[in-house]
Order: C-alpha cells, then structure tokens, then sequence
C-alpha cells in the first residue's frame, strides 16, 4: 500500500474512532517496515596521473526497523517524544561498472548498521492521533567492494573492501494514531544527508588511488507500536 493511500486511511480512522480513550504519554516501542532509496556519492581519484573518476548511483528495496522512545504531552496540545532506532533490511546503494578491452571493474556500494536517535515535536489532533517533525541524528556502516582483474585500470577502487563510518543529520515528518488505549499505527517519512568517508590504497600495480563515497537515505514506511 502506497503512503498516498495510507495517509488518507488514517485520517478516517481518527474520525471513526472517537470511543477510544488515551493518549501517547509515556514509554513506547514500535517496528516498522516501508521502502528505502539508499545512494551513494562516490569520486575516485588516481596520482600521479592524476586521474578522476566521479559516479552517482541509488537502488531501492524493502526496509524494516525497530524503535525504543518516550512522548510527552505539552499543554495547548503539543507534544514531545523521542526515540533510539536500528534499521534493516536493504543494503546496496549502487553500482559502477568500469570496462575497457583490457580491464573490467565493479565498484558496489552499501549502507548497513543504520541506527540513530531522534526527537519528534508534535502536535495532537486529539487523544488518539498525533502529527509530528522528525529530526535527528544517524550512523552507518559505509562501504565500496571492487572487483575486477585486467590492466589499464583507471575510475575503479582496487580490488578490495574499502568502509567507514558515516554521520549525518535527520529529518522527516510523521504521524501516529491509536487504535485502542494502547496499541497504535502509524507512518512516517524521512532522510539522512550522510557525510562523506573517504577510502585510500596505494600498491606498486594500481599507484596512489582515494576514493570518497557519500552516501545517503530515503525512507518511508508504517509502524505498529505499543503504548507501555
């Protein structure tokens, strides 16, 4: 079910079920599943030609993720929580291929091990359903894996497993909706500009070559929680 579909389901559940008593105050968990874009911005460069080769490229496949938070009600119905999550599921976030009559090169990139923490200001419609901000802060593992064999090599990482840790800022937009006192639904959207890790080797075959990926992530998807 697309997110165009969902939003609007939602909204008619919050007009049907005005029988349902609570709130969102207190702890909370929550999984979740939706779709993911992962990119990856990747520049290579070779000395002492010097030689660069510059590629961008993203896939798009299922992502789940699990959550730990707390929300808070504000008078004049606003609200505050916030949470520490771990995704899973997708990991490639793109591919280059590199061939000549001599050489051929794969460099495919990941993103794995995302986790992070975010706060979410909101305001409540009612009791029973909540919008929100999201915004906050994301980790992950970042990687290159080149493959390939041949001579002439240039615009390719070396064969090998290149990674590191990337950070970056979160943000994204929500919205939650109790179907009992302490059950709810929900779904949300959101990005992570991640920063840029930078890759190096140096061999008497290859020369000095550094490599610089920046990856990214684009999500969306619906959570089922419990209210503690």
């Amino acid at each position: 079910m697309s997110l165009k579909k969902i939003i609007p389901t939602l909204f008619l559940i919050t007009a049907t079920s005005s029988v349902i008593a609570g709130s969102f105050d207190g702890p909370f968990a929550q999984v979740g599943a939706g779709f993911a874009n992962l990119g990856s911005n990747v520049s290579v460069t070779q000395a002492p030609d010097p030689y660069t080769e510059s590629y961008k490229g993203g896939e798009t496949g299922v992502m789940g993720n699990v959550a730990l938070g707390y929300s808070y009600e504000l008078p004049q119905s606003f609200n505050i929580a916030a949470n520490v999550f771990y995704n899973f599921g997708s990991q490639n976030a793109g591919q280059y291929n590199y061939q000549t009559i001599n050489a051929t090169y794969t460099d495919q990139s990941s993103l794995k091990n995302i986790w992070g923490i975010s706060v979410e200001p909101g305001f409540n419609f009612s009791d029973k359903s909540l919008g929100f901000l999201k915004l906050g802060w994301a980790s992950a593992t970042a990687s290159v894996n080149s493959s390939g064999s041949g001579a002439g090599y240039n615009g390719a990482l070396p064969p090998g497993t290149y990674s590191g840790t990337s950070n970056g800022f979160l943000y994204g937009l929500g919205f939650k909706q109790l179907l009992t006192e302490n059950i709810f639904i929900g779904v949300e959207a959101y990005q992570v500009a991640f920063s840029t890790v930078t890759q190096s080797s140096s061999s008497a075959t290859y020369g000095n070559v550094t490599g610089s990926q920046k990856p990214s992530l684009t999500y969306g998807g619906i959570n089922l929680g419990y209210k503690f």
